[in-house]
């Protein structure tokens, strides 16, 4: 079969610089491994050993996210909401009000994102 038929199915084939061919082997002591298969399991995706260790030696880990962080973004993001719907009747009678909760809101959504992690920079209003 032709490697460069269309019809071929699964990921592409990567080029010869992004192939992996080179292995390196690790020997861990047994807290050593405890500790990597601990940390590898924070995230809901599961990560092989090699895998992880690839990623941590490259900077490249998933960012984490703690549980009470997830749910304070819901919690404030309800409250953007609301806060919306009031500027929006607050401009059809009274401007000065509706636009300083316009910039409340905005506050609080770049609150929201501190809160997962994300930069500032990165934030679209």
């Amino acid at each position: 079969m032709d490697k460069n038929k269309s019809s071929r199915r699964g990921r592409n084939s990567l080029s010869d610089d992004e192939k992996r061919t080179h292995c390196v082997s690790v020997r861990l002591n047994k807290l050593e491994l405890n500790w990597l298969d601990t940390h590898r399991q924070k995230n809901k995706k599961k990560y092989l050993r090699g895998e992880y260790l690839r990623m941590s030696s490259l900077g490249n880990l998933p960012r984490v996210i703690p549980e009470i962080n997830k749910n304070v973004w819901l919690e404030l993001g309800a409250i953007g909401n609301n806060l919306n719907q009031i500027a929006k009747k607050l401009n059809k009678g009274h401007r000065s009000q509706g636009a300083l909760i316009e910039k409340f809101v905005v506050e609080l959504n770049s609150l929201r994102n501190e809160v997962i992690g994300l930069k500032k920079e990165l934030i679209k209003d």
